[in-house]
């Protein structure tokens, strides 16, 4: 049994307005159990929640199966929310997007509200209000009640394109991301680029083409 969950992480910690990322929908895997999920993602400081526009393979509350589709998601300890699932193909092009849409002072307390979304997917967007400034960015391989790497798709995953804006509305020097992944199981990382308008972070599976 592989170890489960985030098996193959980035993190960059900054106070945000926007996170965008491009990537590619993988093959089929070869064996078709488990849930697998690709996104990237923020959360505050604490991780109250999470918002991320995601990509399973697998069955997850959304709903899915032994195809690739796209939701976005926003959870936490005691929640879970959701968009509408959206099949996809292997070999689609994708860009998951976060935006702060505003962020109103009432009561000297501030409220954030953002939106997920995969452009050119409307039915994937999901509108939420926090109290929680988004602290960290995320580029993220997860995997549940996944056995073995068959049950992985082979080679990659090319995170690329990111852009990040902070709340001032302007690009960092460049993104300095941690790179996080259970190596003894054959996951890696690579930092391929740290630009904050052009970055790429590659996710490495066990089985390599």
């Amino acid at each position: 049994m592989l170890k489960q969950g985030w098996v193959a992480y980035a993190y960059w910690s900054g106070n945000f307005a926007k996170f965008s990322t491009t990537w590619t929908v993988p093959p089929i895997p070869e064996q078709r159990d488990g849930l697998i999920c690709i996104f990237n993602g923020l959360a505050p400081l604490f991780f109250e929640g999470m918002l991320h526009p995601v990509l399973q393979f697998g069955s997850s509350p959304a709903g899915g199966g032994k195809y690739w589709a796209l939701a976005s998601w926003y959870v936490g300890n005691n929640f879970a929310y959701y968009s509408t699932l959206v099949p996809v193909e292997p070999g689609q092009s994708l860009t998951g997007v976060m935006s702060l849409t505003s962020n109103v002072v009432s009561g000297g307390v501030t409220v954030y509200t953002w939106d997920s979304i995969f452009s050119s997917f409307p039915k994937t967007s999901l509108t939420i209000s926090t109290i929680n400034m988004f602290s960290y960015a995320f580029e993220t391989f997860e995997i549940n009640h996944v056995s073995n790497p068959d049950e992985l798709p082979t080679g990659r995953t090319t995170m690329r394109n990111i852009n990040i804006t902070m709340n001032n509305g302007t690009h960092p020097a460049s993104i300095d991301w941690i790179p996080c992944a259970d190596s003894s199981e054959g996951f890696d990382v690579e930092i391929a680029s740290t630009s904050s308008t052009d970055g790429e972070v590659i996710l490495k599976y066990p089985i390599s083409k």
